[in-house]
């Protein structure tokens, strides 16, 4: 008399399905919107920086006039 092994069914399922890989999004398309958006606001800030003018009235000495000067990029030595 041969012996049979019984199995259970649930055991076989549980051991034969291969788990589902995990859902990936794609977000290519706000990357390019983004990338788009940080171009145009550094192009908008070296546009801004080139073409602004500043003036100061600065006081004369010993008069009671002030002058109107005009401020330069190598006047500030924080851009250097």
């Amino acid at each position: 008399m041969a012996a049979t092994a019984k199995t259970d069914p649930e055991s076989i399922k549980s051991e034969e399905a291969p788990a589902a890989p995990p859902c990936r999004s794609n977000y290519s398309s706000v990357d390019v919107a983004l990338r788009g958006l940080l171009f145009a606001a550094s192009v908008t800030a070296v546009v801004l920086m080139v073409t602004a003018k500043q003036t100061e009235t600065v006081p004369v000495l010993g008069l009671p006039v002030r002058v109107p000067l005009e401020a330069k990029f190598s006047d500030s030595p924080a851009f250097m």
